[in-house]
């Protein structure tokens, strides 16, 4: 590929990375620490099969809430005309798509990811402080996936397999898909086929009543 697109996207990576850390320098200024101002984050470290269930839920509910959060920002990023010249056109400039452009995206759309993946970051689902260990691995495993279905190589195949979210992201940048087929959910894919299930059953009562869908 052309050296000044990989140089292009060094540099974004790096701005990406600058904007990162001043983002989470500010957000730990301005927004308290969780549990309190005093208070110590566990670091989590499993030392029983008990504690390990426990570490496994903390990585699997946050991966999963930042997935399902995230899958209505980026909807509104696709179907928002604004959002999506101001923000999301940045990601999908690329006529080709390799692992190193998930950092390919504006500082607002990489913000709003770093915000959701910081929320939830913050607590468990159930409303404990998350470990220092928990935090750790999920940064590990996001980052991988959100990379793999990113990546165009046939080796990184490991969430992949399992993760439809994942499977066919690429066909999202490519446009192998017509609009109404398109998926918003980096990860998994249980939002957009609730979304196609209601789409359908809308579009067969609007087939059905045409003369009711024209009084709305």
């Amino acid at each position: 590929y052309a050296s000044s697109d990989a140089a292009t996207n060094d540099h974004g990576a790096v701005m990406s990375l600058i904007a990162y850390w001043i983002g989470v320098g500010l957000f730990v200024q301005v927004v308290p620490k969780p549990g309190g101002e005093h208070s110590e984050i566990p670091y989590g470290l499993p030392n029983s099969l008990e504690s390990f269930g426990f570490l496994v839920a903390e990585v699997t509910t946050g991966i999963i809430l930042y997935d399902a959060i995230f899958f209505f920002v980026h909807w509104s990023m696709h179907e928002c005309k604004a959002l999506r010249f101001l923000s999301h056109k940045e990601h999908h400039r690329k006529k080709f798509v390799e692992a190193r452009h998930v950092l390919t995206h504006s500082l607002f759309d990489g913000s709003m990811q770093v915000l959701v993946n910081i929320c939830v970051q913050r607590y468990t689902f159930w409303g404990s402080t998350k470990t220092r260990t928990a935090r750790a691995l999920h940064n590990l495993i996001l980052t991988w996936m959100l990379t793999e279905s990113h990546t165009c190589t046939s080796s990184l195949n490991i969430f992949r397999k399992w993760a439809r979210g994942v499977r066919e992201h690429r066909q999202h940048h490519l446009g192998h898909i017509s609009h109404d087929k398109l998926r918003y959910q980096q990860l998994f894919s249980y939002l957009d086929d609730a979304r196609f299930f209601v789409h359908s059953i809308e579009f067969g009562w609007e087939t059905k009543h045409p003369l009711k869908r024209m009084s709305w």
